[in-house]
């Protein structure tokens, strides 16, 4: 069981993009995703700070992003960050059933770096947006 963010656009003005819609809301989506990619290894390196024993780096190398694809393949303004499915990362994040057994009950990395990308999300895209809305005006 991977855990992850995805970053999703949603409303009338995404649902039937055209090709300059199609290209803009890609690149706010995979630069939102980026953003949270580099905040959840930032997240989980600051936690992983108050341990005994230092990280090796495997955790943080695992944290990727990719493009979601519907059924068909076709794009749909989706970005995804994970873990590449690293057996420790849902024990990690407080997601595995390990977590109501012990003590331990995760650092919640993916939820809060989710949390606060919703929170600073049109702060984040307003320039691509404003590029977008200037192109569409030509």
């Amino acid at each position: 069981m991977a855990t992850g963010t995805e970053v999703k656009l949603s409303g009338t003005l995404f649902e039937r993009p055209q090709p300059v819609l199609d290209y803009h809301i890609n690149v706010m989506t995979r630069d939102a995703a980026n953003d949270a990619q580099l905040a959840v290894k930032f997240q989980g390196q600051s936690s992983f700070r108050y341990e005994h024993s230092a990280p090796t780096g495997e955790w943080a190398r695992s944290i990727k992003t990719r493009q979601s694809r519907a059924a068909t393949g076709r794009f749909q303004s989706g970005w995804a960050v994970h873990d590449s499915g690293i057996i420790y990362g849902p024990w990690l994040e407080g997601v595995s059933p390990r977590n109501a057994t012990t003590s331990f009950k995760g650092y919640s990395m993916f939820r809060k770096v989710a949390q606060e990308i919703e929170r600073k999300a049109p702060q984040m895209l307003a320039p691509q947006i404003r590029r977008m809305v200037k192109e569409l005006n030509r």
